[in-house]
């Protein structure tokens, strides 16, 4: 009974932390649209061949050195599978927050309300761990009430669930929008999509 207590407080904790992280109002949902097929028709992955994305970002901030995304094959086949992405990070120093925005094209590929972040301890998130911006982006984030996170470690894993329609020539572009990483929300190290030009091809 204790332990379950303690876990709904710290969810709560880390819940009202995320609320802080950014002020742009979330939906749980993401609006229904036709989805395209990029891989066939020339879409955000062609067009933006001259943005090429790195998985492994130096950031030499005040809380962190680096950032990056562990893996080197992204890829699903069918609906309703998982694509799995951790992220991790070098050098971080005093860090109880972070935060992940992310773009996502074709945003239709994804099933927002199946997808879920798994944080590794000391990091919790809210039981929604997963929101969508106004402005169309997919955010997601931890916190530690227990401890200051101190030298490298991994935040967790975004899982994101494949869509109707997803098949083996979907191909997805999902770029890092902004992170931000600090003590507190009210002090961070903050990047956005032009500081980290970080991300993947899925379906590549």
């Amino acid at each position: 009974m204790y332990r379950s207590s303690l876990r709904y407080a710290l969810s709560i904790a880390c819940t009202l932390a995320l609320l802080h992280c950014g002020s742009d109002p979330v939906r749980n949902g993401t609006p229904a649209q036709p989805l395209p097929f990029p891989g066939n028709t020339g879409g955000p992955a062609d067009a933006n061949d001259e943005l090429a994305l790195n998985t492994n970002v130096e950031l030499n901030g005040r809380y962190v050195k680096g950032v990056r995304i562990d893996g080197d094959n992204f890829s699903a086949s069918a609906p309703g599978q998982d694509v799995e992405i951790t992220f991790a990070a070098t050098g971080l120093s005093n860090v109880k927050q972070f935060e992940v925005r992310l773009r996502i094209e074709p945003e239709a590929a994804f099933d927002l309300a199946a997808s879920s972040f798994a944080p590794l301890q000391p990091f919790i998130s809210p039981p929604t761990s997963v929101e969508r911006t106004e402005d169309g982006l997919w955010r997601t984030g931890g916190a530690s009430v227990t401890r200051v996170v101190e030298g490298d470690a991994t935040f967790g894993t975004l899982k994101l669930k494949t869509a109707s329609g997803f098949d083996g020539d979907t191909q997805v572009r999902l770029q890092v929008d902004y992170f931000s990483i600090g003590p507190s929300f009210s002090d961070r190290d903050d990047y956005n999509a032009n500081d980290l030009k970080m991300g993947i091809i899925i379906n590549e």
